[in-house]
């Protein structure tokens, strides 16, 4: 959104829907160990990342309030990327021990699709937007936050209802976000 007014507008738009479960996965690429392969593999690296927010969505349909829900994960489609290799990688994901435990019996069907084409993801890149705007400096070294602090009710919680590390992952020195001086000091 190019100017302030309809930032706000989309904002209270967002802010105001019910039954919306907000999933996050921040990589701070500047943690990333040296030699790690995600930092020379666009494809690793995003595989990574998505898959983490594929766990999130199966775990948020399984715990979903009122009862398990069937999960239907729509991504972005990002031009000229294989987006076989990420089917290959959840595959992998979703037989591996190391993640036997999540609910995959909730995942009914994964999609990779054209932005334009499903309001839900114009509503998820309105949603990046905001976060964008409140972990990158302007070219002042100011944070536009009240838009992600507006829709932060949304985000997916634990039973205790935090935020970090269930509707906000941040994968990296969590004192780089922790930090920022819009960060609420009661957390997300």
């Amino acid at each position: 959104m190019k100017t302030f007014s309809r930032r706000q507008h989309v904002t209270s738009t967002l802010a105001a829907l019910r039954q919306v479960s907000v999933v996050y996965v921040m990589v701070d690429k500047a943690a990333i160990p040296a030699g790690s392969g995600m930092l020379d593999d666009h494809v690793l690296f995003y595989n990574f990342a998505a898959g983490l927010v594929l766990e999130r969505a199966v775990l948020a349909a399984h715990r979903w309030p009122g009862g398990h829900h069937e999960a239907i994960v729509r991504f972005g489609h990002v031009r000229g990327f294989d987006h076989g290799t990420s089917r290959d990688y959840f595959h992998r994901k979703r037989t591996t021990n190391a993640t036997a435990n999540l609910p995959w019996g909730c995942l009914k069907s994964i999609h990779f699709s054209d932005q334009a084409s499903w309001d839900g993801l114009q509503a998820a890149d309105q949603y990046a937007g905001m976060l964008h705007a409140a972990f990158h400096p302007d070219e002042f070294g100011g944070y536009e936050s009240a838009h992600f602090l507006a829709i932060r009710h949304q985000l997916r919680r634990s039973p205790r209802g935090k935020a970090w590390g269930w509707g906000f992952k941040f994968l990296g020195d969590g004192a780089a976000a922790t930090r920022l001086p819009w960060w609420p000091h009661t957390g997300l």
